[in-house]
């Protein structure tokens, strides 16, 4: 009795490790990642807020105007760099072009947790 006991916790201890789930964690670069400095394609998760801005003379903190604002919404496509330490997000694609006298920018969230990258 004692060997089919043995047998039988045996066995079950093989199928227990050897079923074991494995999952792939997948995450962003980080926000300050060297990743961003170039354009990368992205998909929105939440729905957020963009904003036209164009900078008059000066310096950026005194003189940002803001032309006009949109809401990215869950599932659409856009392209996005970093900005840098003035602008948490540079915005373009499709409905957000930006000319040089003004171009599309977001301050927060600044994270990688609005948006999963589009291969």
């Amino acid at each position: 009795m004692k060997k089919l006991f043995t047998l039988f916790i045996l066995t079950f201890s093989i199928m227990l490790f050897t079923n074991a789930n494995v999952a792939n964690a997948q995450s962003n670069p980080g926000f300050n990642s060297n990743y961003w400095s170039k354009v990368r394609k992205v998909q929105a998760t939440k729905k957020v807020t963009t904003h036209l801005v164009t900078l008059k003379h000066g310096d950026w903190a005194n003189n940002t105007k803001i032309l006009q604002s949109k809401n990215i919404n869950r599932g659409q496509i856009i392209k996005v760099q970093n900005g840098g330490a003035s602008w948490g997000w540079i915005v373009s694609g499709k409905g957000f072009n930006s000319h040089h006298k003004a171009f599309w920018t977001m301050n927060k969230p600044l994270n990688t947790k609005w948006f999963k990258l589009v291969k």
